[in-house]
């Protein structure tokens, strides 16, 4: 019997500028597809990037309630190296050749 309850996660590692530290679980499935969606664009817009942002950090493994100043603190390159490593983090899941995600390797 799959008991996902008690399937090992591997998590995001992160340190947010205020020092909370935090451990962010995979994309949930609408998460991914913001995310598919987001990348698409030439130009994200900046609201919808920072909405992505908060959405994904309220994720967190320790449960830790995101504050709106914690969000505000990303500015735009910081919104886009988090969101750059986050899908670098996600792609290695897919592709991890151990995973047993139905994609071409």
């Amino acid at each position: 019997m799959l008991d996902l309850s008690k399937r090992s996660k591997k998590y995001f590692d992160l340190v947010l500028h205020d020092g909370t530290k935090l451990q962010i679980p995979p994309p949930s499935r609408g998460i991914y597809g913001e995310m598919l969606e987001i990348s698409k664009k030439e130009i994200p817009d900046e609201e919808e990037l920072g909405r992505l942002v908060a959405m994904v950090l309220q994720t967190n493994k320790q449960g830790i309630e995101i504050t709106q100043a914690q969000v505000d603190a990303f500015d735009l390159d910081d919104m886009a190296t988090f969101f750059v490593e986050y899908a670098q983090f996600t792609q290695e899941l897919l592709s991890d050749p151990n995973s047993k995600f139905p994609i071409v390797r």
